[in-house]
This record gives C-alpha cells, sequence and structure tokens, in this order.
C-alpha cells in the first residue's frame, strides 16, 4: 500500500465527455492538487485518465506515484473517482504518518472542494427530478 493514498468519489449530473477536460483533464486536477506534476501513461476517453505523479511535500521531500481519474457513468450522470498514489522517492525515507495524514487530508480537502464548486457551475441549476445535462 502506498503511503500517501488518496481516494474520493464524487457525482455530478453531466455526461462523461463533459467531465473529461474539466475537472478530469491534467490542468484541472494539476490545479486543484497543488504541486502535483503529471505525465499521462494512459488516456481512456470517456473513462478517465491515468497519470505518472510526482509531488513535493513542502518543498522537503520528493515523491513519485500514480494519479487517476476514472469517470463511470452513472444514471443521468457521472460518478468521478480519484486516486492519487504516492511514495517517498528513496524509499529508505523516514516519514512521519501524522505529517503524511495532515498532507493527504489538505490534498484531499482541496480537490473535494475546487470539485464541489466546479460541480454547482455545472448542475446547481438543476433541481432533483430535473432531467441532467447529458451535453459534453
Amino acid at each position: 500500500m502506498p503511503v500517501l493514498d488518496i481516494s474520493d468519489h464524487a457525482f455530478v449530473a453531466v455526461a462523461p465527455a463533459a467531465v473529461r477536460h474539466r475537472p478530469a483533464g491534467p490542468c484541472g486536477l494539476a490545479a486543484w492538487v497543488p504541486g502535483l506534476g503529471l505525465d499521462l501513461v494512459v488516456d481512456r476517453g470517456d473513462e478517465g485518465l491515468l497519470w505518472r505523479a510526482a509531488a513535493v511535500d513542502g518543498g522537503r521531500r520528493h515523491w513519485v506515484g500514480t494519479a487517476e481519474v476514472w469517470l463511470e457513468r452513472w444514471h443521468d450522470g457521472t460518478v468521478v473517482h480519484l486516486y492519487v498514489r504516492l511514495d517517498p522517492q528513496d524509499a529508505w525515507a523516514v516519514v512521519d504518518p501524522r505529517a503524511v495524514s495532515r498532507w493527504r487530508e489538505a490534498l484531499r480537502d482541496r480537490w473535494r472542494a475546487a470539485f464541489l464548486a466546479w460541480r454547482r457551475t455545472v448542475d446547481g441549476r438543476r433541481r432533483a427530478g430535473d432531467e441532467a445535462d447529458c451535453a459534453p
């Protein structure tokens, strides 16, 4: 199991094609998870993207691993699954579990806040029971 393991999921009432570019695209993810460098490995189209990822925690330790956004069509919208899995580049590094936990929570909270703000712009006017916007 990676030392830093982020997993988050959220629903938005738009088609996967609309989510693919923003927030699931590299610009969205890199902007919302600061300090995360991304190198595309697999482009799954409307099912999401997988990257090699690198980050620096507070300018001290380099981390490497993967980042993934998986887009799952569900009813009239999309479940957006975010996974960021990182380990220290130096396998023998001493890692403070409390510091990693704080960093994980901060990254996840920033992603969630930014995603929810974006979601309000695309489906915030939609009332319960209204049809979803399925256009990309």
